[in-house]
């Protein structure tokens, strides 16, 4: 598929409108530009996450532009629109799944935004910045939901559920593997957490035991124990997923396993 049909269709498929390119010919054009020049810029063959990013990268500056510009309030109310249903579809129903809570959510974390609007660092980090203030949001309604519960849920639990949050939004989850991300914390035992971690950079991210250890900065050895451990955890309480998740890891790894 060509770059520019490319993101015809994706921007399209987020009802993203301020570069459409039968109204703004010369915007989208310019639009498509920044994103292959952003693409030119990694050197190499760009995955589907890579493209991701740099889309929301190129996106960032045409919101921001938008967002600062009071000449056209049309324009710039359109820019926080998008921003807040991107925001609402990132904790709805993924992270709450309470409607009502997710809208009151998205109003309060654009409303940061804008108060902050000025000290973001760069245009083309609006979408990452934005991440940030969801992250730190969830933790406090995340805080509050406790404190809301005549039984309250465990405090590791709430702070297990904010670090996966955290982890989930560095990596830039794409919403299928946040729910198959998810399925696999819930059916893996409460305690292996690492466990699941490994497997989900290995799979979702393609890392090799080497580059899992530099990211999570354990030993390599360590990182293989701890395979070791995923991998009969994996096969005996993970069946369901085993399909779904096995062809995405180095099949060597996982010779001892089958899907049976």
């Amino acid at each position: 598929m060509k770059l520019e049909q490319k993101l015809h269709t994706t921007l399209k498929k987020r009802d993203w409108r301020l570069v459409d390119p039968i109204e703004n010919p010369d915007a989208w054009q310019q639009f498509v530009k920044r994103v292959e020049a952003m693409l030119n810029e990694t050197g190499t063959r760009v995955s589907e996450r890579q493209f991701n990013a740099v889309l929301l990268a190129a996106y960032g500056e045409v919101l921001y532009a938008a967002g600062s510009d009071q000449t056209q309030p049309q324009r710039r109310n359109r820019a926080f629109e998008e921003l807040g249903e991107w925001i609402y579809r990132k904790i709805y129903p993924t992270r709450t799944q309470n409607a009502q809570d997710a809208y009151d959510l998205r109003q309060s974390m654009l409303e940061t935004i804008f108060l902050k609007w000025d000290k973001i660092a760069a245009p083309r980090v609006l979408f990452a910045f934005t991440s940030s203030v969801i992250r730190n949001q969830l933790k406090a309604y995340y805080r509050g939901q406790k404190r809301q519960k005549e039984k309250e849920q465990p405090l590791d639990d709430i702070l297990a559920m904010a670090d996966d949050i955290e982890f989930i939004t560095e990596l830039q989850f794409s919403k299928a593997e946040e729910e198959l991300y998810q399925r696999l914390v819930e059916c893996m035992p409460k305690r292996a957490k690492g466990q699941v971690r490994v497997l989900a950079l290995m799979a979702f991210r393609e890392m090799t035991p080497a580059q899992v250890a530099q990211y999570l900065q354990k030993s390599v050895g360590n990182v293989y124990t701890i395979l070791s451990r995923a991998r009969q955890n994996f096969f005996k309480h993970c069946r369901d997923l085993c399909q779904e998740l096995i062809h995405m890891i180095n099949p060597a790894l996982f010779a001892e396993g089958k899907c049976i």
